[in-house]
């Protein structure tokens, strides 16, 4: 073999060894990352085992003003609580016997250490680089909760927080409705099962804004181990709907070809869920659409706007539907995961005008977030925006809809397009 031919085979090989190394690189980080999660979630159970066990009754308080106690509790805020459950346990006259609280002590000790050896596991993820190719990475981040309430929190994000507020949850239901919501039939394990299914549908609708009824059923899914078409699970949402505490309609599309069966609280479902949480409900994004953007009158743009959002959290993206913003544009979306923050456009159409596109691309620094309906129309709006000289990030929702849900991770891209 001569020199030359030499040379252009190592070239040619180069590109290829480097993307296996980065691949490699990539597997690492998800492993390291994916056991540093699972670390967190049991420090977490244990905090929130210790709390319960030690001054239950302060916690249960806590959460009836706020519903996201503990599970967007800071360090401090644990250390705060903590503090006061050590001050119970030590001062004088508080009914127990020396023996009680020395038995106390060393329990706080022993989960203490417990905390620390947990911390010692947890692992630094492993940074890698940001590639600048079409489809754009996303980079990955650690699951958690949005602080701001407007947003809905992504899928793994609510999966984390009622595993975490779930064991608060009452175990019947309020005497109010029990002739109405009794378990049809269910009695014992089944029947304490079935009302903390129901609390978990109210929660996520109520709490998250969550409108969809495929969403809910896919959470309670991961909750249990059950298959997210688990009869047993539809039968919950069933229940809830045959004693009016739910309101459904089932919404389809033509292109691309789709259905969602979306749901809101009745008046008696928003009572039901000021009695559990202490709270009023929050505005869920079906009726928030039907409120501010004629979305009785405009079913398909309806139907397109949740079943975007819907696949947003899945992969890993918190959302906002109909965001208010000081602007002459009107985005039908906010997405954010970590630093990364569009206002969405959502367009059924094949055309729009340019100054829509130059007002949206005002909110994003310059760059246009928009959904489409099909590849086809996605590659027409992209072609408008290159024109007017816009650059910009792009998805589809045929595209979107066809990835099997339950294959879908964080890792799963969101945007397929950028220029």
């Amino acid at each position: 073999m001569d020199t030359s031919t030499w040379t252009t085979m190592t070239t040619t090989a180069l590109p290829v060894e480097r993307d296996r190394a980065y691949e490699d690189m990539l597997l690492a980080e998800r492993r390291l990352r994916s056991a540093s999660e699972q670390v967190a979630r049991d420090l977490h159970q244990v905090l929130l085992e210790l709390a319960i066990r030690f001054n239950g009754i302060h916690l249960e308080e806590l959460r009836r003003t706020n519903p996201a106690v503990p599970a967007h509790w800071s360090s401090t805020d644990w250390k705060d609580f903590f503090a006061g459950v050590e001050q119970v346990v030590k001062t004088p006259g508080w009914g127990q016997d020396q023996q009680r609280e020395e038995e106390l002590a060393k329990q706080i000790t022993m989960l203490q250490r417990r905390i620390v050896e947990l911390e010692s596991q947890s692992v630094e993820p492993i940074v890698a680089p940001v590639q600048t190719s079409s489809p754009p990475a996303e980079i990955t981040i650690p699951i958690s909760v949005p602080s701001d309430q407007e947003l809905t929190a992504s899928t793994s994000a609510l999966f984390l927080d009622l595993q975490t507020i779930q064991p608060s949850f009452p175990k019947t239901c309020p005497s109010e409705f029990r002739r109405r919501l009794d378990g049809n039939g269910r009695t014992g394990v089944d029947l304490t099962k079935a009302y903390q299914r129901y609390w978990i549908a109210l929660y996520l609708i109520g709490r998250w804004r969550i409108s969809s009824m495929f969403e809910i059923d896919d959470i309670q899914a991961r909750l249990a181990g059950l298959s997210a078409s688990s009869g047993s699970l539809r039968r919950i949402l069933d229940n809830l709907l045959e004693s009016n505490f739910l309101i459904s309609e089932k919404l389809s599309l033509s292109s691309p070809r789709s259905s969602l069966k979306i749901i809101r609280l009745t008046p008696d479902g928003g009572r039901l869920f000021k009695i559990l949480f202490g709270l009023d409900p929050q505005e869920n994004n079906w009726e928030r659409l039907i409120r501010l953007h004629e979305g009785d009158r405009f079913p398909n743009h309806t139907l397109a706007v949740l079943i975007f959002a819907l696949h947003a959290r899945k992969r890993g993206w918190a959302t906002q539907v109909l965001p208010p913003v000081e602007s002459p544009a009107a985005p039908d979306l906010l997405v954010q995961r970590g630093d990364q923050k569009y206002f969405v456009e959502v367009e059924l159409g094949q055309r729009e005008k340019p100054n829509k596109w130059r007002n949206l691309a005002e909110l994003n620094d310059g760059k246009i977030s928009l959904c489409a309906a099909t590849p086809e129309t996605r590659k027409r709006l992209v072609g408008d925006c290159r024109l007017d000289k816009l650059n910009g990030i792009a998805t589809d929702l045929e595209t979107l809809v066809k990835t099997k849900f339950q294959t879908i991770s964080e890792e799963t891209p969101l945007w397929l397009e950028e220029w």
